[in-house]
């Protein structure tokens, strides 16, 4: 995995000056790295679908990890007895109220 990212980074910097700053690359440097991420990872939308996808996968074979995403808990085990924020997104409980 760490050839790849190598060569990954090796590719980004053939197409730039070592010494550049990031508000100075021209429109021409931003569009080949932006190239360049886009063809070897999931970027925008297509990131999104994928996750979608793999979580709707979780939860058709009906593993823990589908049921923990469908239910809203938290999941890999989180500990939420001391975290105050999946705690209380567990705790959470609505009430129907009748007027």
């Amino acid at each position: 995995m760490a050839r790849f990212y190598a060569k990954f980074i090796k590719k980004i910097k053939s197409s730039l000056n070592d010494n550049i700053k990031v508000n100075k690359l021209t429109k021409y440097q931003i569009d080949r790295i932006i190239k360049i991420i886009s063809q070897n990872y999931f970027v925008d939308l297509e990131l999104v679908k994928v996750i979608q996808r793999d979580i709707k996968q979780l939860m058709s074979i009906g593993c823990y990890c589908g049921f923990c995403h469908n239910a809203g808990l938290p999941l890999c085990s989180q500990r939420t007895h001391t975290n105050a924020k999946t705690y209380h997104k567990v705790r959470n409980v609505s009430i129907n109220q009748q007027s």
